[in-house]
């Protein structure tokens, strides 16, 4: 993890604009200004990028070997045991009654392999598209009944890339996880080519401060991984994130 006050501070990344109230005034890192042993801005960001592709090709393939190996050896296990079952009918009770708790074990411990394996990489995300993943989402921080989120998802899929919607995804992912206040919100929305995604409230001084909050420089980045654009706004509440990019049609 690298500790926040080595980040640099500031900086604009090509294809990534965030307002100056969420970043605050550009402040030039003193050790890559006097030739020092610290990172210049585009290291910093190929550094970030390099970390982002590791973290999400792990999660690729730890989903996969959870989905593929240990779901195909819990459905063969539950097979075996329903078959064990239809053959004890009328036999002892105790026995019975043991298997049966096991099957009820059986069933809990697949729903939390499915469950594991749609949080580290949703299959919608995969196989439907990003509004698809980002309504099940919601849903399911709902289900865990943290903060009541709202989502006015349009419908339609739009045309997104798989890295650029990976990117999207985990950015979004994070904002929803910054909000605070009973009235969080996901707006997200396709129009002439632009796909926008809006989350909010989120607390005014991680976002509008003068120093942003390390996961707002980590949405930032994500965003720039897909050539985006990331403003920042107040509301009643708190602040906005806005994300906006443009997508084939």
């Amino acid at each position: 993890m690298i500790p926040p006050e080595q980040l640099p501070r500031g900086r604009r990344e090509p294809g990534a604009n965030l307002t100056r109230e969420a970043i605050g005034a550009a402040r030039p890192d003193p050790a890559v200004e006097q030739g020092g042993p610290g990172l210049s801005s585009s290291q910093w960001s190929a550094l970030c990028a390099y970390l982002e592709q590791q973290l999400d090709e792990a999660r690729a393939e730890t989903a996969r070997a959870l989905h593929d190996e240990l779901g195909g050896l819990l459905v063969a296990t539950k097979m075996d045991l329903s078959h064990l079952q239809h053959s004890v009918r009328g036999q002892e009770p105790e026995l019975r009654e043991r298997l049966s708790r096991a099957q009820l074990s059986l069933d809990a411990v697949v729903a939390t392999e499915r469950r594991v394996v749609e949080e580290l990489q949703p299959g919608l995300l995969m196989h439907i598209g990003l509004f698809a993943a980002l309504r099940w989402y919601v849903e399911h921080l709902n289900a865990q009944g943290r903060i009541a989120f709202e989502a006015d998802i349009a419908p339609e899929e739009p045309f997104v890339g798989m890295p650029e919607r990976i990117a999207l995804y985990r950015a979004v992912q994070a904002a929803l996880q910054m909000c605070n206040g009973p009235a969080a919100r996901l707006v997200a929305a396709e129009h002439h080519g632009t796909v926008s995604l809006t989350v909010g409230p989120l607390p005014a001084a991680a976002v509008l401060g003068g120093d942003p909050d390390i996961r707002v420089l980590a949405i930032r980045h994500r965003v720039a991984g897909a050539r985006g654009t990331l403003t920042a706004s107040s509301m009643s509440g708190g602040a906005s994130l806005s994300i906006r990019v443009a997508v084939a049609r």
